[in-house]
């Protein structure tokens, strides 16, 4: 199983740019399948794209420990949460990616 933390899903726009860049020797009916976007479409595969690292300072290097407790009180909340909203796991915790991306773990 390859390892997808270091990639995210390519767009089909640019999946589209992409492959009309890297292979010249499509027939005119292969590139209008994949102008017009049939052909992503109907595909069962995923493309990726590396994910453009973020730069981080030191303040947040340093808020590791923070960033420990607040997950460790999460976890420890997730049967209040499941109690209270009905669904197990928090949807909407961009704040706490971003925050783990600027500590570098993602």
């Amino acid at each position: 199983m390859i390892q997808l933390r270091n990639y995210e899903e390519a767009t089909n726009q640019e999946t589209q740019i992409w492959l009309i860049e890297n292979l010249p020797n499509m027939t005119s009916t292969q590139r209008r399948a994949i102008v017009n976007g049939d052909l992503l479409l109907r595909s069962p595969y995923k493309f990726y794209k590396v994910r453009p690292k973020t730069e981080s300072n030191i303040w947040w290097r340093l808020s590791f420990i923070g960033l420990v407790i607040v997950a460790l009180l999460m976890f420890a909340w997730l049967p209040v949460h499941f109690m209270i909203k009905g669904r197990w796991g928090y949807k909407d915790i961009d704040w706490f990616e971003y925050w783990a991306n600027k500590c570098g773990f993602k």
